[in-house]
């Protein structure tokens, strides 16, 4: 029977260690090293013992001791994360969990303690990752650990009562407070929406960034918009979707793949808050008729090979966002416009600096850049937040209201009034149709 410090009898197999902590040690047949639980708690430490007991119970004792991490995960992945959750949430959680791998995948699950997860989060944190990303790993973690001590595998949970908050802050380092705090520093200016305009008039996608500005849409929700989506006649249109890359991580027989390849999935969007009906300023709809003139066009340039490529035709047949031929619009198609007009600017303005002698200019231009300067153009202009994130789909835990929705009778009109300041130098006149 072990003693504390003080000589005082613990119990069988209890004994206090140098460094102040109690350790229970506990002998299980056919290992030859005894498996050794510690606290700072006595009282807990005889809870986790008990635990742990009732845990050798249970018939899968020896798959507590040879089963990794790693191994746990695609039991979990295959057995309950794939009947429950979509394709891109499936891609979400092996991305998440392939991150912290290398820290934890290959120890043995039972030997997982909170130390070792707050070790990998901490090695994520020195490799550089968001805080929004670590804590997406943690919760997978969360997850799975959650899962494997419900049923028996492990004795106790080591995520359970851990929460990442991100870096420490200096002491005069202000959080910014969400979306809106972050928004103003994501704004393209007049000046710079001016000459971004002025120079992809002549390219394709030019009416969908005017859309993208004029409606604070995601870029997901743009490219998953169809045509019945759109009432031109109460410049309105509808949310309640989103189009992701996603892989399989499953055949329909529910064989893991590892190598399969990219494609457009249509999905629901990331939350409640998403389904929403956006108003549209009447520069958008015109916008969105001009693009339609320029989609018929291609239709009728293509005849039937149009849209042959593109399997989301089959159950969304009046898509908006489509290429030439008819394939779904790819984000990449936006990027690459912005990026090119970057180079555009940034280019001779770095020459221009290093002949004078000081720090260039520097423009960026991003697609999500466009819904931050919407949400920004709308808090200017005195719209009241409360209405702002209504048609932005956008949810805070921080903000408290002493309503839980706005009547759209209410928030229509505020947010309209707000949609005078937008930028409107646009050229939609008799656009000729792009090849």
């Amino acid at each position: 029977m072990g003693k504390d410090s003080n000589g005082k009898e613990l119990g069988a197999g209890i004994y206090q260690r140098k460094d102040g902590r109690y350790e229970a040690r506990i002998r299980i047949k056919g290992q030859k090293k005894p498996y050794s639980i510690y606290d700072t708690n006595l009282r807990k430490l005889k809870q986790k013992k008990k635990q742990f007991l009732l845990l050798m119970a249970n018939r899968d004792l020896n798959l507590s001791f040879t089963l990794t991490v790693s191994q746990w995960f695609e039991i979990y992945l295959k057995n309950y994360a794939r009947p429950k959750l979509k394709t891109q949430t499936l891609n979400n959680y092996v991305t998440g969990f392939e991150r912290v791998e290398d820290y934890i995948g290959y120890m043995k699950i039972i030997d997982v303690k909170n130390v070792n997860i707050v070790s990998a989060i901490q090695e994520l944190e020195k490799e550089g990752y968001a805080t929004t990303t670590i804590q997406q790993s943690l919760a997978v973690l969360k997850q799975v650990f959650r899962t494997a001590f419900e049923n028996r595998i492990i004795p106790f949970d080591p995520c359970s009562g851990y929460q990442y908050a991100g870096p420490p802050k200096s002491v005069n380092e202000k959080p910014p407070d969400d979306l809106f705090e972050r928004t103003f520093e994501q704004v393209l200016t007049p000046d710079v929406l001016e000459q971004f305009f002025k120079s992809i008039q002549s390219r394709r996608y030019y009416e969908l960034f005017i859309v993208l500005l004029h409606g604070g849409l995601r870029i997901g929700e743009l490219l998953s918009l169809q045509w019945k989506d759109i009432n031109f006649r109460k410049k309105q249109l509808k949310v309640y979707k989103t189009v992701k890359k996603v892989r399989d991580i499953f055949d329909e027989e529910g064989n893991r793949l590892y190598d399969s390849a990219l494609y457009h999935q249509v999905t629901t969007p990331k939350s409640e808050k998403s389904y929403r009906i956006v108003p549209l300023s009447d520069i958008a709809v015109k916008a969105l008729k001009q693009w339609k003139v320029q989609q018929d066009a291609d239709k009728k340039q293509y005849g039937r090979d149009w849209g042959r490529s593109n399997p989301l035709l089959e159950q969304y047949p009046d898509l908006v966002c489509t290429t030439g031929p008819g394939n779904p619009l790819n984000r990449s198609w936006l990027d690459r416009i912005c990026n090119d007009f970057q180079t555009a600017i940034n280019e001779p303005e770095i020459l221009l600096a290093q002949k004078e002698g000081r720090s260039p200019n520097l423009v960026k231009v991003t697609p999500h850049m466009f819904r931050h300067t919407y949400v920004t153009t709308l808090i200017k202009a005195k719209v009241p937040e409360s209405v702002v994130r209504e048609y932005v789909g956008h949810s805070s835990d921080k903000m408290v209201e002493y309503y839980t929705h706005l009547d759209n009778s209410y928030i229509e009109p505020e947010l309209r009034k707000g949609m005078k300041s937008f930028y409107t130098n646009f050229d939609l006149k008799d656009k000729k149709v792009k090849k």
